[in-house]
Protein backbone atom coordinates (compact mmCIF):
# COMPACT_ATOMS: atom_id res chain seq x y z
CA UNK A 1 0.00 0.00 0.00
CA UNK A 2 1.23 3.17 -0.45
CA UNK A 3 1.39 6.48 1.87
CA UNK A 4 -1.79 8.11 0.55
CA UNK A 5 -4.27 5.14 0.37
CA UNK A 6 -2.90 4.66 3.96
CA UNK A 7 -3.72 7.81 5.51
CA UNK A 8 -6.50 8.16 3.32
CA UNK A 9 -8.09 5.13 5.23
CA UNK A 10 -6.61 6.60 8.61
CA UNK A 11 -8.38 9.60 7.98
CA UNK A 12 -11.86 8.06 7.26
CA UNK A 13 -11.23 5.97 10.17
CA UNK A 14 -10.80 9.03 12.03
CA UNK A 15 -13.81 11.01 10.79
CA UNK A 16 -15.92 7.87 11.78
CA UNK A 17 -14.56 7.45 15.16
CA UNK A 18 -14.79 11.40 15.31
CA UNK A 19 -18.53 11.22 14.53
CA UNK A 20 -19.25 8.17 16.79
CA UNK A 21 -18.13 10.36 19.96
CA UNK A 22 -19.84 13.50 18.81
CA UNK A 23 -23.27 11.09 18.45
CA UNK A 24 -22.96 9.20 21.41
CA UNK A 25 -21.70 12.24 23.73
CA UNK A 26 -24.95 14.16 22.17
CA UNK A 27 -27.17 10.98 23.27
CA UNK A 28 -25.67 11.12 26.66
CA UNK A 29 -25.99 14.74 27.09
CA UNK A 30 -29.95 14.96 25.98
CA UNK A 31 -30.64 11.80 28.14
CA UNK A 32 -29.17 13.74 31.36
CA UNK A 33 -30.61 16.65 30.73
CA UNK A 34 -34.07 14.88 30.49
CA UNK A 35 -33.80 12.87 33.59
CA UNK A 36 -32.30 16.02 35.66
CA UNK A 37 -35.41 18.10 33.68
CA UNK A 38 -38.27 15.55 33.77
CA UNK A 39 -37.03 12.76 36.06
CA UNK A 40 -40.14 10.78 36.38
CA UNK A 41 -41.37 11.30 32.85
CA UNK A 42 -38.14 9.94 31.44
CA UNK A 43 -38.33 7.10 34.18
CA UNK A 44 -41.96 6.68 32.84
CA UNK A 45 -40.90 6.28 29.68
CA UNK A 46 -38.00 3.60 29.95
CA UNK A 47 -40.98 1.88 32.03
CA UNK A 48 -43.23 1.74 28.79
CA UNK A 49 -39.92 0.25 26.86
CA UNK A 50 -39.57 -2.18 29.44
CA UNK A 51 -43.56 -3.26 29.77
CA UNK A 52 -43.10 -3.22 25.61
CA UNK A 53 -40.55 -5.63 25.56
CA UNK A 54 -42.48 -7.66 27.87
CA UNK A 55 -45.70 -7.44 25.87
CA UNK A 56 -43.36 -9.07 22.55
CA UNK A 57 -42.13 -11.34 24.35
CA UNK A 58 -45.30 -12.57 26.30
CA UNK A 59 -46.34 -12.39 22.21
CA UNK A 60 -43.56 -14.79 21.09
CA UNK A 61 -43.74 -17.24 24.08
CA UNK A 62 -47.35 -18.20 23.16
CA UNK A 63 -46.65 -18.38 19.73
CA UNK A 64 -43.78 -21.02 20.48
CA UNK A 65 -46.18 -22.60 22.82
CA UNK A 66 -49.42 -22.86 20.48
CA UNK A 67 -47.50 -23.14 17.16
CA UNK A 68 -44.31 -25.16 17.80
CA UNK A 69 -44.16 -28.49 16.69
CA UNK A 70 -40.98 -30.06 17.79
CA UNK A 71 -41.14 -29.32 21.80
CA UNK A 72 -42.99 -32.10 23.98
CA UNK A 73 -46.70 -30.95 25.41
CA UNK A 74 -44.99 -29.88 29.15
CA UNK A 75 -42.72 -27.20 27.40
CA UNK A 76 -45.52 -25.50 24.66
CA UNK A 77 -47.43 -25.54 27.81
CA UNK A 78 -44.35 -23.98 30.16
CA UNK A 79 -43.85 -21.71 27.35
CA UNK A 80 -47.61 -20.54 27.17
CA UNK A 81 -47.71 -19.76 30.75
CA UNK A 82 -44.43 -17.48 30.46
CA UNK A 83 -46.01 -15.94 27.44
CA UNK A 84 -49.46 -15.24 29.49
CA UNK A 85 -47.19 -13.83 32.29
CA UNK A 86 -45.38 -11.93 30.22
CA UNK A 87 -48.30 -9.97 28.71
CA UNK A 88 -50.01 -9.72 31.52
CA UNK A 89 -46.82 -7.57 33.22
CA UNK A 90 -47.15 -5.48 29.82
CA UNK A 91 -50.33 -4.89 30.00
CA UNK A 92 -50.53 -4.22 34.02
CA UNK A 93 -47.23 -1.60 33.30
CA UNK A 94 -49.35 0.44 30.71
CA UNK A 95 -52.72 0.36 32.70
CA UNK A 96 -50.99 2.68 35.00
CA UNK A 97 -47.22 3.60 33.63
CA UNK A 98 -46.76 6.07 36.82
CA UNK A 99 -47.23 3.60 39.89
CA UNK A 100 -45.50 0.94 37.57
CA UNK A 101 -42.58 3.34 37.33
CA UNK A 102 -42.39 3.42 41.08
CA UNK A 103 -42.61 0.39 41.52
CA UNK A 104 -39.77 -1.13 39.38
CA UNK A 105 -37.23 1.53 40.74
CA UNK A 106 -38.03 -0.02 44.03
CA UNK A 107 -37.85 -3.25 42.82
CA UNK A 108 -34.18 -2.49 41.27
CA UNK A 109 -33.49 -0.49 44.82
CA UNK A 110 -34.50 -3.75 46.76
CA UNK A 111 -32.19 -6.00 44.79
CA UNK A 112 -29.33 -3.40 44.89
CA UNK A 113 -30.15 -3.71 48.88
CA UNK A 114 -29.97 -7.13 49.17
CA UNK A 115 -27.09 -7.67 46.83
CA UNK A 116 -25.18 -4.99 49.11
CA UNK A 117 -26.60 -7.01 51.99
CA UNK A 118 -24.98 -10.40 50.72
CA UNK A 119 -21.57 -8.88 49.84
CA UNK A 120 -20.99 -7.26 53.24
CA UNK A 121 -22.24 -10.78 54.74
CA UNK A 122 -19.77 -12.71 52.15
CA UNK A 123 -16.84 -10.31 52.94
CA UNK A 124 -17.13 -10.49 56.57
CA UNK A 125 -16.60 -14.82 56.07
CA UNK A 126 -13.33 -14.24 54.28
CA UNK A 127 -12.19 -12.11 56.84
CA UNK A 128 -10.26 -14.43 58.60
CA UNK A 129 -7.92 -15.08 55.38
CA UNK A 130 -8.00 -11.08 54.40
CA UNK A 131 -4.55 -9.60 55.05
CA UNK A 132 -5.74 -6.28 56.19
CA UNK A 133 -8.67 -7.35 58.37
CA UNK A 134 -9.57 -3.49 59.76
CA UNK A 135 -9.89 -2.45 55.61
CA UNK A 136 -12.02 -6.11 55.05
CA UNK A 137 -14.06 -5.83 57.90
CA UNK A 138 -14.85 -1.89 57.59
CA UNK A 139 -15.69 -3.24 54.11
CA UNK A 140 -18.34 -5.54 54.87
CA UNK A 141 -19.72 -3.28 57.73
CA UNK A 142 -20.43 -0.95 55.29
CA UNK A 143 -22.12 -2.84 52.58
CA UNK A 144 -24.46 -4.63 55.26
CA UNK A 145 -25.01 -0.74 56.67
CA UNK A 146 -25.56 0.84 52.43
CA UNK A 147 -27.88 -2.49 51.40
CA UNK A 148 -30.14 -2.18 55.33
CA UNK A 149 -30.01 1.48 54.50
CA UNK A 150 -31.09 0.96 50.98
CA UNK A 151 -33.87 -1.83 51.74
CA UNK A 152 -35.04 0.68 54.69
CA UNK A 153 -36.01 3.57 51.26
CA UNK A 154 -35.65 1.82 48.16
CA UNK A 155 -37.61 4.68 46.07
CA UNK A 156 -35.62 7.45 48.27
CA UNK A 157 -32.27 5.55 47.23
CA UNK A 158 -33.79 5.04 43.55
CA UNK A 159 -34.43 8.68 42.89
CA UNK A 160 -30.89 9.82 44.55
CA UNK A 161 -29.35 7.19 42.12
CA UNK A 162 -31.52 8.72 39.06
CA UNK A 163 -30.28 12.71 39.82
CA UNK A 164 -26.96 10.81 40.09
CA UNK A 165 -27.26 9.01 36.84
CA UNK A 166 -28.52 12.32 34.98
CA UNK A 167 -25.91 14.48 36.03
CA UNK A 168 -23.42 11.35 35.13
CA UNK A 169 -25.05 11.47 31.63
CA UNK A 170 -24.75 15.11 31.42
CA UNK A 171 -21.03 15.98 32.17
CA UNK A 172 -19.98 12.63 30.38
CA UNK A 173 -21.59 13.35 27.72
CA UNK A 174 -20.21 16.97 27.17
CA UNK A 175 -16.94 15.25 27.45
CA UNK A 176 -17.06 12.88 24.81
CA UNK A 177 -18.63 15.85 22.46
CA UNK A 178 -15.76 17.91 23.12
CA UNK A 179 -13.55 14.52 22.33
CA UNK A 180 -15.33 14.94 19.26
CA UNK A 181 -13.89 17.66 18.14
CA UNK A 182 -10.44 17.29 19.78
CA UNK A 183 -9.96 13.75 17.92
CA UNK A 184 -6.90 13.65 15.47
CA UNK A 185 -6.15 10.56 13.58
CA UNK A 186 -2.20 10.53 13.55
CA UNK A 187 -0.87 8.67 10.46
CA UNK A 188 2.45 7.04 11.28
CA UNK A 189 3.81 5.17 9.21
CA UNK A 190 6.37 2.72 10.41
CA UNK A 191 9.77 1.61 8.35
CA UNK A 192 9.12 4.86 6.15
CA UNK A 193 11.27 7.62 6.29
Amino acid sequence: MNKQKITTQVNSFSNGVRVAFGISGIVALVLGLLILIAPMKTASIITAIVALYALVSGVIYLGIGIFSRTQSTPKRILNCVLGAMFLAAGILAFTDLDNSTVVLASFVAIMIGIVWVAEGVVALTTLSRSPNRLVSGGYSVLCVIAGVLVLFGPFTFASILWLILGISLMVLGAIQALRAFSFKGNVVIIGQN
